[in-house]
């Protein structure tokens, strides 16, 4: 015999379903409210992040990596920024069989692990 809850008596499968949907609803409403109270999402670090997804960074959004330079003054030093902006424009260049496949849609829904993994791999972008 299948023990059955008291609670459970006369609850339909979709009622279930349904609390169950407002649990989890619920649970990410409140986590998301406690990332936003941890971490200052204003900061200008994460407009700079936003260019390392594929589609940005195709399109060359930014066009230059100065906003880069400037926020991480520590590049200027370890990098030759001049190669480092011809190689950010060579990049945008390669062809979409670089990445394994076929058309440039595919290559902005790669994740941006996997996307730069196959730039730094490529010697034409280097």
């Amino acid at each position: 015999a299948i023990a059955v809850s008291q609670s459970e008596l006369g609850v339909s499968q979709d009622m279930r379903i349904n609390s169950f949907y407002i649990h989890c609803r619920d649970f990410y409403i409140t986590a998301i409210s406690d990332m936003k109270s941890r971490f200052d999402f204003t900061d200008p670090v994460y407009e700079v992040v936003t260019m390392l997804h594929p589609e940005n960074a195709r399109n060359l959004k930014p066009r230059t990596l100065s906003a880069l330079f400037e926020r991480f003054t520590v590049l200027n030093k370890f990098c030759d920024r001049l190669k480092t902006e011809k190689e950010w424009n060579a990049h945008a260049l390669l062809p979409t069989s670089a990445f394994g496949v076929l058309t440039e849609s595919a290559v902005f829904r790669l994740p941006a692990e996997e996307y730069w993994q196959k730039v730094f791999a490529n010697d034409e972008a280097t």
